[in-house]
Parts: C-alpha cells; sequence; structure tokens
C-alpha cells in the first residue's frame, strides 16, 4: 500500500502511522492497564478463594453469575456502537428476492452470487417467509450469536479445564474486547460464523463430538465459504489428537469410524449446496471473490490490516499468554485437539487475512479467531496452573494472563468516528441504529432509498440505476440496480485490475461500464459538479442523476408527482449567454455526451461551439485539417500552467526527450471577427513564434514574453474579415531547456463579449467582479485598456498561490499553507484559480484549525472569494473580523466546486478588519477550500 500523506504535507507509511497513533491512544488510555490487571489479579484471587473454601455448587454459581454478568456488560457495550451495516442489506435484497420467489438474486433474473454467506442469508429469507422484519432479525440473531459466542467459549473452557473454574477468564476477556463486540449487531455473519466457531469447539468434548462438531463447522463454512479453514485445521487436530493419546502402532491409532463421522456432514451438507449453486450461479466461487480480486495476494495491505488489529486489540500482550499457554504436554484429549486447533487455525486463518488483503471494514476477519484463540489460551492456562510444584510458572502465568485480559480491554481505536484510515473504515459510526422497530439507520442510503420507493417504485416506475453503496439503497428503494463496484455485477467483478487500493473498492466502473450494463440513473454524479443541475432528478428529497440524457425514461418519468427532472437545454442556452470561456471548455466536452439522445443536442452544441468561436483547444487532438512537421510539439495534460483554459495545451516545453524542434499548421477561414485570440508562454527566442500567415506572408506574430505561465494574446484582424489564412505555431530553437505553450485560438468578438461587459459596468463595482476580472485575465493582454480599467477596480488580490506576509495559521487544519490538489480520500476539486488554494482538510474531517490574513481596510462593496467545501456557516467559513466580532460569513455547499461568495461589509465600510479563514468542525464535510479573494476599491 502506498504511502499516506501526512498532516505537514509530507508521507508516512501506514505502518509507521498505525506504531505513532499506537503509542499515542495507549499513552491516553493505557492507564486503564494496571487498573485492569488490577482487577484481574483481583479476579484470580477470588476464584482461588472460592476454590479454597467453598463447594463444588459455589464453584458453578459463581461461574453462572460471572458469565450473564459478562454477557450482560458485553451486550451493553456492543449495543453502544450498535449497527447494522450496509453490506448486511446486500444478503437482505437476496433473502427477500427469495421469499418473494424470484430466486436468491440481487436483480430479478440476474443469477449472480453477490451474497458470501448462504446459511446465513437462508436463515434471514427463513424470518422473512415467516413474515418477520429481516433487517431487524439480523440485528438480533447478530446478538444472539454473541451470546452464543460467549458461553460457548465458557462451556468449552468448562468441559477441557482440569478442574471445574469459577470464573470464565476467556468470555470476560471477549465481551469486553473492542474487535468482538463491535459485531454483537451489524447484521453480517461475521458473529453467526464465529459462534458456530465456538459451538463446534464445544460440541467436540460431548459424546459423538466428532459428528457434532464437524457439524457445527460445515455450517460455518456454509455461513462463510473461508470458514472451510476453520473446518479442516479442526479435522487435522482430531487426526493430531489420535496420535499423541493412542499407544498403539501408528496406524492402528487412527479411528477412521471417527473421521467418517466428522467428515460425514462436509459430504452429505456442503458438497452438494456447493454443485447446486456452481450450477445455478456457473462460478467456482462467490462473485465477491472476483469483485474483490481474491485471486491475486496483496500481502502489503494485508500486513496493515493485521497490524492495526494487533495493535488496537491489545494482541500484542496478550499474544504472549496465549503462546505461553501452547506450551508443555498436553494432559487430556480435549487440551491435546483444542490446542492443536488453536496452533493450525490461528496462523493459517491469520495468513489467509493478510494474503487477501484483509478487509476495509476494521476487525471483521478477525473476529471467528478471537474464540479460538480465547478458549485455547484459559485451557492451556488453567492446566499448567495445576501441575503442582510449579509455584514461578504459575505465578508468571497468572501476572502474563492477566496483563492480557486488561490489554484486551482497554478501549483502543486508531481509525476515528465516521474516519477512514489506511484503507479501513469505522463502519458503526457510519450505519448507527438510530431506532430499532421499525429499523431505522442513520445513513442518507436508507433516505433515498425510501425516497425512490415511494417516488418511483410503488408508482410502476423502476428505472435501473447504479451506486457504489448498494445496500440500503437497493433493499430500500427495490429498483434495479448495478453495483458500480461489481459485488452483484458478473462483468464489472470480471474487469482486470489497475492498481490496488482499498480492499473491495479497487473495480470502480465507469459511465460508459455502467450504461452498458443498463444504468439510467446514478446516486451520484461523476462528472464536473458545475454542471450537475443538468443531470439532477428530484425524487421528493432525494436526488439522483441521468447518466446520459435517456429520452426513453425522460418521457417515462415526466408528470410522476414528485419527481422534478432537469432541463439541459435551458442550462446550455444559461452557459452560452453568461458563462466566460474557460467554463464553456468543459461543459462543450460534458455535454457532447450527455445530450447525444437529447434531440436538440447537435444544435446545443453548435450554440456552445458558436459561443466559443473555437479555432483549436487542443483538449483532444489537432483541429481536423492541422499539420504537424518534427516531433517537438504536442499536446500536454500534465502539470498546467497558469493560464491554460480546460485540460490540456499544445507545448514544446520542456524538451524532456532531447534537441527537438516542430511546428504545427492549422487552417483557419474565413476570417470572421475583429480579433483573434490566444494564450501564448514560454521562453523568450526568435526561434519560437506564433503567427498567422495569410497568401504566403506573415501579417501577425508573437513571441513568448518569457514571463511565468501563459499571457493573453489578441489580434486585431478585421482589415482580413472574409480571407482564408493559417495560423503556424513554430519551434525552431534546438535547445533542451526553450520551448513554448500556446493554448485556446478562437474568434472574437463573440456574443456578449468580454469587453462589452466591462463597459456595461459603467464605471461602478459589477457583482461578477472575480468572475469578470477572471475572464479578462485569461483573454485579454496585461496592456489591454479595457483589463487595466477593470484592474483598476480591485484594491487587494489575495490569490492563495502562497500566504501573504503577516498571516497567522493556527491549528492543523490548515496544514503549512496552500495545496495545489485535493488530500487524501478527498474528492476531486474544481473551480480554483492558480497553483493552490487553502484546504482545512489535513489530518482529515476532525482536524481544526484557522488562517488569519493580514489587516485590511475593509470597502463599501463586498469582498468577494471562492469557497468550497463544508456548508455549516457557523463552523467552517471565510469571514470578516471586525474587533474580534464576525460581521460576515460565507461557506461552500458540501461539494468541492469553488463558487464566487460576497462578505459584504455594511455599516463596517471604512474600519480596519481582518479575512478569517475558520474550521471548527469534527466530522462529515467539517472543512473548507477558499481561493482569490478579492478586495475592491
Amino acid at each position: 500500500m502506498s504511502p499516506a500523506p501526512h498532516t505537514d504535507g509530507t508521507c508516512v507509511s501506514p505502518i509507521k502511522e498505525i506504531l505513532r497513533d499506537t503509542v499515542a491512544a495507549w499513552g491516553n488510555a493505557g492507564w486503564l492497564l494496571p487498573a485492569l490487571a488490577g482487577g484481574a489479579v483481583g479476579a484470580a484471587g477470588i476464584e482461588w478463594g472460592v476454590r479454597r473454601w467453598l463447594g463444588r455448587r459455589a464453584f458453578r454459581w459463581t461461574h453462572r453469575i460471572a458469565l450473564v454478568a459478562a454477557i450482560v456488560v458485553g451486550l451493553y457495550l456492543g449495543w453502544q456502537t450498535a449497527f447494522v451495516c450496509d453490506d448486511a442489506f446486500i444478503s437482505f435484497r437476496y433473502a427477500c428476492n427469495l421469499v418473494e420467489g424470484h430466486g436468491l438474486v440481487w436483480n430479478e433474473g440476474e443469477w449472480v452470487e453477490g451474497y458470501t454467506n448462504f446459511l446465513w442469508t437462508a436463515a434471514l429469507a427463513g424470518v422473512g417467509w415467516l413474515g418477520g422484519n429481516i433487517p431487524e432479525a439480523a440485528l438480533f440473531g447478530c446478538l444472539l450469536s454473541f451470546v452464543a459466542a460467549l458461553w460457548a467459549v465458557a462451556a468449552t473452557v468448562r468441559r477441557a479445564s482440569p478442574s471445574p473454574p469459577v470464573l470464565p477468564f476467556a468470555a470476560i476477556a471477549l465481551a469486553g474486547s473492542i474487535p468482538f463486540h463491535t459485531f454483537a449487531t451489524s447484521g453480517l455473519e461475521t458473529m453467526p460464523g464465529a459462534a458456530l466457531v465456538a459451538t463446534g469447539m464445544y460440541l467436540s468434548t460431548k459424546r459423538r463430538g466428532a459428528l457434532l462438531s464437524g457439524l457445527a463447522l460445515t455450517a460455518a463454512a456454509m455461513t462463510r465459504p473461508d470458514h472451510v479453514l476453520f473446518y479442516a485445521c479442526f479435522g487435522l487436530a482430531i487426526f493430531v489428537e489420535d496420535l499423541f493419546h493412542v499407544k498403539r502402532p501408528l496406524l492402528r491409532r487412527l479411528d477412521f469410524k471417527r473421521y467418517a463421522a466428522y467428515l460425514a456432514p462436509f459430504f452429505l451438507l456442503f458438497v452438494p449446496y456447493f454443485l447446486i449453486r456452481y450450477r445455478v450461479y456457473g462460478d467456482f466461487y462467490p462473485n465477491t471473490y472476483y469483485a474483490k480480486s481474491g485471486d491475486r495476494a496483496y500481502w502489503s495491505q494485508g500486513i496493515v490490516y493485521s497490524l492495526h488489529f494487533v495493535c488496537s486489540s491489545g494482541a500484542w500482550v496478550w499474544i504472549w499468554p496465549a503462546i505461553l499457554a501452547l506450551f508443555g504436554r498436553a494432559r487430556s484429549r480435549n487440551e491435546t485437539r483444542l490446542r492443536a486447533f488453536g496452533m493450525l487455525a490461528v496462523p493459517v486463518f491469520a495468513a489467509y487475512i493478510a494474503k487477501v488483503g484483509g478487509d476495509f471494514m476494521e476487525y471483521r476477519f478477525f473476529v471467528p479467531v478471537l474464540p479460538v484463540v480465547a478458549v485455547v489460551t484459559e485451557v492451556g492456562l488453567r492446566h499448567r496452573l495445576a501441575r503442582p510444584g510449579r509455584k514461578v510458572t504459575g505465578t508468571l502465568a497468572v501476572v502474563a494472563a492477566a496483563l492480557g485480559i486488561a490489554a484486551a480491554l482497554v478501549p483502543v481505536r486508531l481509525v476515528p468516528p465516521r474516519g477512514i484510515q489506511w484503507g479501513l473504515a469505522n463502519e458503526p459510526s457510519f450505519y448507527h441504529v438510530r431506532q430499532v422497530h421499525p429499523l431505522v439507520i442513520e445513513c442518507a442510503w436508507e433516505n433515498l432509498g425510501k425516497e425512490l420507493d415511494a417516488g418511483l417504485t410503488k408508482k410502476g416506475v423502476r428505472p435501473p440505476i447504479a451506486a457504489g453503496a448498494i445496500g440500503l439503497l437497493g433493499y430500500y428503494s427495490r429498483l434495479p440496480l448495478i453495483d458500480g463496484m461489481g459485488l452483484t455485477n458478473r462483468t464489472i467483478a470480471h474487469k482486470p485490475i489497475k492498481g490496488r487500493g482499498r480492499v473491495g473498492h479497487e473495480k470502480v466502473a465507469s459511465v460508459p461500464e455502467v450504461i452498458a450494463q443498463g444504468a439510467v440513473i446514478d446516486v451520484g454524479f461523476r462528472f464536473d459538479q458545475s454542471f450537475r443541475d443538468s443531470a439532477l432528478v428530484r425524487v421528493g428529497s432525494g436526488r439522483v442523476y441521468f447518466l446520459r440524457y435517456d429520452p426513453e425514461w425522460f418521457q417515462r418519468l415526466q408528470g410522476i408527482p414528485g419527481v422534478v427532472l432537469p432541463r439541459p437545454e435551458r442550462e446550455v442556452e444559461t452557459l452560452v449567454r453568461t458563462a466566460p470561456r474557460d467554463k464553456l471548455l468543459p461543459a462543450r466536452r460534458f455535454y457532447a455526451e450527455f445530450l447525444e439522445l437529447h434531440p436538440r443536442g447537435p444544435e446545443l452544441i453548435d450554440l456552445i461551439d458558436e459561443r466559443l468561436g473555437a479555432i483549436a483547444d487542443f483538449e483532444g487532438e489537432l483541429p481536423p485539417g492541422a499539420k504537424q512537421t518534427g516531433r517537438g510539439l504536442r499536446i500536454e495534460k500534465r502539470e498546467r500552467p497558469a493560464g491554460v483554459t480546460g485540460v490540456a495545451w499544445l507545448g514544446s516545453m520542456p524538451d524532456y526527450k532531447g534537441k527537438r524542434t516542430g511546428k504545427v499548421e492549422i487552417p483557419v477561414g474565413p476570417l470572421f471577427a475583429e480579433e483573434l485570440r490566444f494564450a501564448l508562454g514560454g521562453n523568450r527566442s526568435p526561434g519560437l513564434t506564433v503567427k498567422l500567415v495569410i497568401d504566403g506572408e506573415t501579417v501577425r506574430e508573437a513571441t513568448p514574453n518569457g514571463e511565468p505561465g501563459l499571457t493573453p494574446v489578441s489580434w486585431p484582424i478585421d482589415e482580413f474579415v472574409g480571407e482564408t489564412g493559417v495560423i503556424v505555431i513554430e519551434d525552431t530553437d534546438d535547445a533542451p531547456t526553450k520551448g513554448l505553450v500556446v493554448d485556446a485560438f478562437h474568434f472574437a468578438p463573440v456574443p456578449d463579449d468580454i469587453r462589452d461587459r466591462i463597459h456595461a459596468s459603467h464605471g461602478r463595482l459589477a457583482m461578477n467582479l472575480g468572475d469578470l476580472l477572471r475572464e479578462a485575465r485569461l483573454l485579454l493582454p496585461p496592456d489591454d485598456p479595457d483589463r487595466q480599467l477593470l484592474e483598476s477596480k480591485i484594491a487587494l488580490h489575495f490569490s492563495l498561490d502562497e500566504l501573504p506576509r503577516g498571516t497567522d495559521i493556527t491549528g492543523t487544519a490548515f496544514g503549512k499553507g496552500p495545496v495545489g490538489k485535493p488530500l487524501s480520500r478527498q474528492d476531486p476539486i474544481s473551480g480554483y484559480e492558480g497553483s493552490g488554494f487553502l484546504n482545512s482538510g489535513h489530518g482529515g474531517d476532525d482536524a481544526k484549525g484557522r488562517v488569519v490574513l493580514p489587516e485590511i481596510t475593509l470597502p463599501k462593496d463586498p469582498i468577494t472569494v471562492l469557497v468550497a467545501g463544508g456548508q455549516a456557516c457557523n463552523k467552517v467559513f471565510v469571514g470578516l473580523e471586525v474587533n474580534g466580532r464576525l460581521v460576515a460569513r460565507a461557506c461552500g455547499k458540501n461539494d468541492h466546486v469553488f463558487r464566487r461568495e460576497d462578505l459584504r461589509t455594511g455599516a463596517q465600510a471604512g474600519r480596519k478588519g481582518r479575512i478569517v479563514i475558520a474550521d471548527e468542525m469534527a466530522g462529515g464535510w467539517g472543512h473548507i477550500l477558499v481561493d482569490d479573494i478579492l478586495v475592491p476599491r
């Protein structure tokens, strides 16, 4: 896994970050360790006292009371973070479709095995068939499984110990362990699977234990396929048990009848189930295996996942008494079998977890391992303590066990609430249970799903939608749903993987791919956010987006009460009338695809083209008819220089492949406007030129001025209107450090030209001063009178490419100053100026901080600022502060699109004040992005 960005902008490896955060967390919570260890030693003293002074009946009652207390405390701790995660609702939808007669499918008629928990899903379907509520049944089923797991652990220890235990130490440690009680709810098969593994250990201590344990562990494998590893390891443990405890020649030690009893459930239940599912679904593994690239090793992330578990679960302490418990000669069959099982299953399953990269949910894959460790540790230590004459080792064992229990109980969380770090999510904080009956989850996907169900499904309209988080949305909306990450879609799941990232989130389907799978609507807008209103479909209070304008579905959705459809033609016409050129270029790219099926699509695109007056913008390739000589000039998209519009440009610098020259000739004609404009940058050199050639004669020529970025060039061409010309871009300077950059050749004036809008302000401050100035700087040369007129209206300009002298930064949220791209885990950012902007996302949404710019004299007219990010203006904002009091604020709209906002000075005009950029909020959208502050005269 690649290094993660640190809060100061440097890169720190995940391993170092985990170790650093573990030290900090234990520094805050570690004071509990001696107290809990003391409590554990006290509990050992209680056991010794009860054993010494009271009879066996007291043993039993003390054990029962302590076990009930451990279960109650564990349930309480689990309920504090009660959640039912999104992935669980995938199984709920499969179960619901089975109850309704559609089969175990995600979308009706599509046989794709998008679940990995057959027995759990089938059990939930049984509840649904009986009329029960499936999500509620899953919640309480997990709680019952949690209780069953603790009981089975305590019961196994009781039967395998050399004498009846007084206190169920393993069950107590397990109940208080964060990884274990976190999944006491969840709705997933995680806790039922762990309970079946624990039950398998317990049943092995009974008469006919081989058959019963084989049945329980076969059920575990049918609950989750990778639990077949536990089944295999326990079978080997039974074999090892016979080798050690039967005093006969080697072959006569083996009890083949017992092995047959153990194997019978697997061959009678699991094998037929596997063959049937293979015939039904057609894949050897569940579809999720392919979606998560289970066939490829991901050791680097697996090590991170395992290290996080070791550090946050206290395993770095309790692993040592667990290892201590494995030493010495086993005295009974139960001890031998359980010890062998632990020695096999724990490293095998841990290696499997590391190999596949773990999971994106913290702890989850290690949960079924914990009952095995707990049982083996307590049974082994009890046998060690029962041996006479070993007081020193016995004392060490008690101390080690006390420290291990204490470490397991210390509450250490490395991933903050609603946080994602090192590819791991604090899942309970995203899907907290707000209400049990009827079940309500604190998640926007549930609300959107219910809105879509009420607004579309129940009205008989079921457009296919695409989404990434599909569980809650799919279950509650009941719409045909294409999973953009492939869990329930075979085509996407089998995509080749381009690079490793967060487990389960690596195969993200592109827009054409989900359209090819039949999707019409997406729950998110995956283009430039500036154009999302052109695709927005409102269903009640829910928002979804057309992937492409679809005439058929537009007509079917039209007129449905509560459904508001987009009007992209209106948006295009508004853009053509009001937008600056640098916004029309991405609009051209977006609408050319989005309106492909629109009846007026070609006409609307022609409107944009006419407004652009484009000759060559170099967005994808050279314009038709262009002729290229040499290899020196090329279209570039990396490290965009200031002054470029769109995403690409033509350039010959830096000449990173040696001394290269070249020429590009672009035919233009007939010339029809008064001006020809473009942007030019590069080194000063007579060998770097841009020319307009008419009838073989150069009538206009320009060379770079050597300044950073691109400078606007405007050629008057009214005398050549009607003639045909050629633009010649040439680099004849073979110096490897010399080159030029050009972009945006276009005719002007065009309708609503920049000059017209400048003059229309009549010397007064235009309300769109910032956008007007930005466009003027892109289109007009610095010495242009109209641009200078506009510049004269600006008293101060804080570009935020770097901070002005006298700026004060406090806290950690803003790092050390401006950045030029999104921070880790942030969505793409659009609309900022220059090369940098302030971003309070350093350290995640929980970090806080403040930036205070130098004092200024407040103008009468509004100060304008580009702002994006969170919309909680009382917590994340850019504001005006006068005498310590905020008099104006602006903030984002919970997205990463920069918009220009006003900071009105009102009665404060003429007074001294400061611009303050603050992030005082933790949690989702607890960050702000600020750029390009303009203070008018």
